[in-house]
């Protein structure tokens, strides 16, 4: 789904000026019918992850203001096989406030007039009362018609979000692996992407330090021809096989990097024995903005897990057994999801046991055997499991794998906010001061800020 779909999709599907956009719970906005760069950025500011629990549910309606014109935003949510919320598409029903005012207002009116006639009907007026009765009637009707045509207005004028571009540090870019999870065969080159997306704010130097196991994966080469900074401005690229760290830094001139999603570098890797290697950020990792003051606005940085096979089904003895989930594909992932679902190779001839817990080296020797090649599981509660499936053939265990999956449902409670003031006059500045009473430590850090019931933005504490 990216812009060109969802501008075919507008021109098959919705009417004159209609527009439509698709975000996801992971990428944010990924596609979009609007023509103008601006606008898309405004959105993919806007509509940034997390998203609002009422997209979710499909609940979520708001007008909004775009480039002076208005549109009603419409959240029709995406679901996955197993029933779970993925993302959105966000249709933008263009309206004028004051066509709506003037069709509420006159609709208002004509329920009045009906209800007004029968009334008379019903009392048998007689006609010398007829004339005064109608002035009366028709005084009423104008009066009506006026105070909802204005109040309707001034209302939708007021409620109308206007999406803008925001005067402070938005601390909304985060960075992932692309693609996140995958099935690699041994020896194999594979190209993983570093992308950046930058959620519509404007960032001139990104750093990443990416960590590997140089006994499992190794990297080949790496490849910055695509890259958003341009090879001209590439800082620093380099790849320690020793202690498997990749650093790769670059920057972007004034204006900087302005596009919602973009490309770091690449990683050629060429996995080296069977089973699963990750790749994973460090803390170093930074984004800085296009500020003057080089800000650091990295949100939130994911990296990636991948099974390796190199065996054929015929010829898995002895190999390492694959374990794959398709609601939680990547273990360096956290999850909002409690059902989880697994597969595996299974062999004619073979049985396999399996089990669910939060011991990572678990052997399912006593659970029941069977020939299926997939289970469900349900999580109890949040927190780091394992999915243990054991291969046996007469009785003797032959390989088994472990699954990591990472689960988190729970929503922190309310932060403690502070202010540096509470009597405020027009001009002043208050401060803000966020404080996380989580006794869990974060899956990152900062907080989303919402004002005056505007959509929420994210801030650093």
């Amino acid at each position: 789904m990216n812009n060109d779909y969802a501008k075919n999709w507008r021109e098959s599907h919705l009417g004159p000026g209609g527009e439509i956009a698709f975000y996801t719970d992971g990428a944010g906005i990924v596609g979009s019918s609007f023509d103008s760069e601006e606008v898309n950025r405004l959105l993919s500011i806007s509509f940034s992850p997390p998203d609002e629990p009422a997209m979710d549910d499909g609940s979520f309606q708001r007008a909004i203001i775009l480039e002076e014109k208005y549109y009603i935003v419409r959240a029709i949510p995406f679901r996955d096989i197993e029933g779970n919320d993925i993302g959105s598409a966000l249709l933008f029903i263009p309206f004028q406030p004051i066509a709506a005012a003037t069709v509420v207002a006159i609709f208002a009116t004509c329920i009045f007039l009906v209800l007004s006639t029968l009334l008379r009907g019903a009392k048998q007026i007689r006609s010398k009362h007829g004339r005064h009765e109608m002035y009366y009637v028709t005084t009423l009707a104008l009066t009506l018609f006026f105070l909802t045509f204005f109040t309707l207005y001034f209302a939708i004028i007021r409620l109308s979000l206007e999406l803008e571009e925001p005067s402070y540090a938005l601390y909304n870019s985060t960075i992932t692996m692309d693609p996140e999870s995958g099935v690699f065969k041994i020896n194999d080159e594979q190209t993983v992407a570093i992308a950046l997306l930058t959620g519509g704010e404007a960032v001139n130097a990104v750093k990443v330090v990416v960590n590997y196991d140089p006994s499992k994966v190794k990297v080949e080469d790496i490849l910055t021809g695509n890259s958003l900074c341009g090879d001209g401005f590439i800082i620093e690229k380099t790849n320690d096989e020793a202690s498997g760290r990749v650093t790769v830094a670059c920057a972007v001139p004034n204006p900087g990097f302005t596009e919602g999603r973009g490309t770091v570098a690449e990683l050629v890797v060429r996995p080296l024995s069977e089973g699963e290697f990750a790749l994973s950020f460090e803390e170093e990792t930074q984004v800085l903005a296009n500020d003057g003051l080089g800000t650091n606005v990295l949100r939130s940085k994911t990296g990636g897990n991948y099974q390796v096979s190199g065996a054929r089904l015929s010829e898995q003895a002895g190999s390492v057994l694959d374990v794959y989930s398709f609601t939680h594909p990547n273990s360096e992932r956290w999850y909002n999801k409690k059902n989880v679902s697994a597969f595996w190779l299974a062999q004619p001839g073979y049985a396999y046991a399996y089990a669910f817990n939060a011991i990572p080296d678990f052997v399912p020797s006593g659970e029941p055997m069977v020939t299926d090649s997939h289970a469900n599981f349900l999580a109890k509660e949040d927190g780091l499991f394992y999915v243990h499936v054991l291969e046996t053939r007469d009785g003797l265990q032959t390989r088994i794998a472990h699954h990591a999956v990472r689960i988190d449902t729970t929503p922190p409670p309310p932060p403690v906010i502070k202010a540096s003031q509470t009597d405020i006059a027009p001009g002043d500045v208050v401060l803000f001061d966020f404080e996380n009473t989580d006794t869990k430590e974060s899956m990152q850090s900062g907080f989303y800020v919402r004002l005056n019931g505007t959509l929420f933005f994210p801030v650093k504490p």
